[in-house]
């Protein structure tokens, strides 16, 4: 199956989850994350906000406010002259709803280079890499952040049925350091 093929089926699975079984695979990422957050010990943390129904990271985010963590936030960069930096990472509660319906921070919040980063994804293959909706985003972002020597440890957080064992990685595609798989439960 086609990339372009595991992205609509994906897509398809999560959109037909409840609010109940989505908001309870949150609640038990939570454990799961405190582990990992204790293995790295991040002191800024970059988060998304959740669309089309994927896992939402805000338990994990109310973790990492109380151990003092700083949060921040994903803002997509559309100008062509820096294809790199497709996305900065800004510490805000001052949101926008930018392309594709995302929420993002407003433009002149302050910009940080996170330790950690919980990274949304379509899928995910046995090796741990990521598939995502298909614009470059994460992948470009990373790889100039690894150009500069910054490597912020890489988490997925999302259900069960995302793992696939298709083997879909091209070179430009990301791995994850760490992935948390929650099953849903009917």
């Amino acid at each position: 199956m086609n990339k372009q093929n595991i992205r609509k089926d994906l897509i398809h699975k999560r959109l037909l989850l409840t609010d109940t079984q989505s908001k309870d695979c949150a609640y038990r990422a939570k454990d799961n994350f405190i582990t990992i957050f204790q293995k790295y010990n991040p002191k800024i943390v970059a988060s998304y906000c959740a669309i089309k129904n994927e896992l939402n990271p805000n338990i994990c985010e109310e973790y990492l406010r109380q151990q003092g963590v700083k949060i921040l936030y994903p803002r997509m960069n559309n100008d062509t002259k820096q294809p790199l930096s497709r996305l900065t990472f800004h510490e805000t509660e001052d949101f926008e709803t930018g392309d594709y319906g995302i929420l993002q921070p407003v433009y002149d919040s302050p910009v940080y280079v996170p330790d950690m980063i919980i990274c949304p994804f379509v899928g995910v293959d046995k090796q741990k890499n990521r598939l995502g909706y298909g614009g470059g985003f994460y992948d470009m972002t990373l790889a100039n952040m690894y150009a500069q020597h910054i490597f912020p440890a890489l988490v997925g957080i999302g259900y069960d049925f995302q793992s696939i064992s298709d083997d879909f990685a091209q070179p430009h595609d990301i791995q994850f350091d760490e992935i948390i798989l929650i099953k849903t439960i009917s």
